[in-house]
């Protein structure tokens, strides 16, 4: 696999800054090492891991939404991150809104790992049988 197209400190705070002005909140950051941190996980996963593109995505979506680096909307940000990765390397088929929400409700309860949501995501990239 040719190596994905990894996204950067620039990309997140421009989804962040879209979502909120989309859907309203507080606006800064509480701590820009974490997003730092949650972007190095996901090139970790691809070049230590050998994680595929959902495991990437669900690497950017599971820091991000844990780190609560920003000060509201962290899964919101987590989830379109997840998302715009997935469509900039050629993925045409992701989950649908309610699947990524609950899903980023069941990561914040525990009840979700990072595996699960990486999953999620090779399911909804796969062609309906």
């Amino acid at each position: 696999m040719e190596a994905p197209v990894f996204l950067d400190e620039k990309i997140v705070y421009d989804l962040h800054r879209k979502s909120l002005e989309r859907f309203g909140g507080a606006s800064g950051v509480r701590d820009a090492s974490l997003i730092q941190s949650s972007l190095g996980a996901a090139l970790n996963t691809y070049y230590y891991g050998n994680g595929d593109l959902s495991a990437i995505a669900a690497t950017y979506a599971f820091h991000l939404a844990q780190a609560q680096a920003v000060l509201d909307g962290n899964k919101r940000t987590a989830a379109v991150t997840a998302l715009v990765f997935l469509e900039l390397n050629g993925v045409t088929k992701t989950p649908d809104n309610l699947e990524i929400y609950d899903a980023l409700i069941a990561l914040a309860e525990k009840r979700l790992d990072k595996a699960g949501l990486a999953a999620l995501f090779r399911k909804a990239a796969l062609p309906a049988s």
